[in-house]
């Protein structure tokens, strides 16, 4: 059998290492031949190490499968059972997805939430029924929605005593009521904090503005201490 061109050998589709290609460059006095082993060596040893460089950055596990976290909320084994979902990175991001979107739902109605603090002082406290202190204006047609409220009772000394069983009111100015605190918050006699509970369902009250009154006045009282209002709200169009 004549020699033939490389061009006209026959192609082998099937890799075997052993298999053998001819290599040549200049300044070379004859061609020499390699296995095919040999060529891919260092490519294949390179493309291992970025391999488990992704691996490892990835978190997957050593055959670059991706193994539920049971610490986690929302990707444990149970989670991707739920949502008939083999466990794999993309699924993973598709159940991360879904969580956020959850919670974007829940909270794009407050993404123009206020915070605010507001100091009350003793002299204030003891006729907060005859001169309620406004706590948030209300602009013309708008209406506060109260979120959150906590007051902090910055004890200094004496205590308010504004009538038996009398409670701190945060209410609207024309008189609807949108939460209190009990009587042993507002007669303390060290500090104390306390978080506002709502009036069920109470009524949004167009144009009034939010103030905090009680129910009787300590007009002889000895209390110094202050009181702080840490509340969150928003401003709704009418």
């Amino acid at each position: 059998m004549g020699q033939k061109k490389f061009l006209d050998l026959a192609t082998d589709s099937t890799y075997d290492a052993g298999l053998y290609v001819i290599v040549k460059k200049d300044g070379m006095p004859e061609a020499k031949r390699l296995t095919l082993a040999t060529v891919v060596s260092d490519e294949a040893e390179t493309r291992e190490t970025a391999d488990n460089a992704i691996i490892d950055g990835v978190g997957l596990e050593a055959d670059a499968t991706f193994a539920p976290i049971e610490t986690s909320e929302y990707l444990k084994t149970a989670d991707f059972e739920d949502a008939s979902l083999d466990s794999t990175v993309k699924n993973a991001l598709v159940l991360l997805d879904e969580a956020i979107a959850v919670v974007d739902e829940a909270v794009a109605g407050f993404s123009d939430l206020t915070n605010e603090i507001v100091k009350i002082s003793s002299t204030s406290q003891r006729r907060l029924n005859s001169e309620p202190v406004t706590i948030i204006d209300c602009p013309e047609d708008g209406v506060i929605h109260v979120v959150d409220c906590v007051a902090f009772l910055d004890y200094s000394g004496g205590a308010l005593n504004c009538g038996e069983g009398a409670t701190l009111d945060l209410r609207y100015s024309g008189g609807g009521d949108i939460g209190s605190w009990t009587n042993g918050f507002l007669t303390a006699t060290a500090d104390a904090r306390q978080k506002m509970k709502f009036e069920d369902n109470h009524a949004l009250v167009v144009g009034d503005d939010v103030e905090l009154y009680t129910s009787g006045d300590d007009s002889g009282g000895v209390s110094t201490s202050d009181i702080y209002l840490y509340i969150v709200y928003q401003i709704l169009s009418a």
